[in-house]
């Protein structure tokens, strides 16, 4: 079954966004990451992401959009300016055939509701210009180009939105649940003598799986440890570097933040 979104061509130009809508469209838009590559995909903390009221409106404004843009058919095209050109004559005395298809090739991508406007804002007197001869191909199409462009923008305003990889940032509970972890990690190394390292490592790694690892890393980073490896790999010489440091405080020295890297330790721990 094919579920993709279908759209239908409408004679009539989209509805303008009520203040609401476009406080929905502005809230979202500015929520976005910036990326200076304007064809990366977008990205948005999950914090700040749409709800499913707003991302069901989002999807619906931009179908209506869809629909509204459709180009019009070459018919439609020709009847309207077989209209304009029976009551404003042409500077060209070319074949009237070749005219007309001149004026279906430059207005193809046009919806309908855009050449009609224009062509009737040229009726009227309204467009500017000459109001004895018909308009150029080019003077209508820069008049249609000139009256899409906004929803255009619209619609890939909210294609960004809406196609937005989603980040994941901890909420407030989650950043506690974390501190209180590495609270709760420290105070297990601070605890015993030489005799049960091994112990305390167990369980302090056995706490560690629990805690979010970027959380981890955080708050490690805040207590002076630097080390930008993955904290599964690390745990051990970050403990180590921790007890160090304890140790230098005890004895009355100045600790200040490490940088271990895999071989810091490697004949310590050949040494226990």
């Amino acid at each position: 079954m094919n579920n993709l979104p279908t759209t239908h061509r409408t004679n009539t130009a989209p509805a303008v966004a009520t203040v609401a809508e476009r406080e929905i469209l502005v809230r979202y838009s500015n929520a976005l990451d910036w990326n200076e590559n304007p064809l990366a995909r977008s990205s948005m903390s999950s914090q700040v992401a749409p709800t499913t009221e707003h991302r069901a409106f989002l999807a619906g404004r931009r179908r209506a959009l869809a629909d509204a843009l459709i180009p019009a058919s070459s018919a439609a095209i020709g009847t309207m300016i077989a209209s304009l050109r029976s009551v404003m004559p042409s500077h060209d005395n070319s074949d009237p055939v070749q005219i007309v298809a001149m004026y279906r090739s430059a207005l193809s991508r046009f919806p309908e509701w855009a050449v009609a406007q224009v062509c009737r804002a040229f009726l009227e007197g309204r467009a500017g210009g000459s109001t004895t001869f018909a308009p150029t191909p080019a003077d209508i199409a820069s008049r249609c180009e000139a009256l899409i462009q906004p929803h255009k923008d619209e619609q890939e305003q909210i294609d960004r939105i809406l196609n937005a990889e989603i980040r994941h940032d901890p909420t407030e509970d989650e950043r506690e649940r974390v501190a209180r972890g590495l609270r709760e990690l420290a105070a297990s190394i601070g605890k015993g003598n030489d005799d049960d390292d091994e112990e305390r490592v167990k369980r302090a790694a056995a706490k560690g799986r629990e805690i979010s690892m970027r959380g981890m890393r955080e708050e490690l980073e805040r207590h002076g440890i630097m080390d930008s490896r993955p904290m599964s790999l690390a745990l051990r010489q970050q403990i180590a570097a921790m007890k160090e440091r304890r140790e230098q405080q005890d004895q009355g020295g100045t600790a200040e933040a490490v940088s271990l890297g895999p071989d810091a330790y490697q004949e310590q721990d050949h040494g226990e």
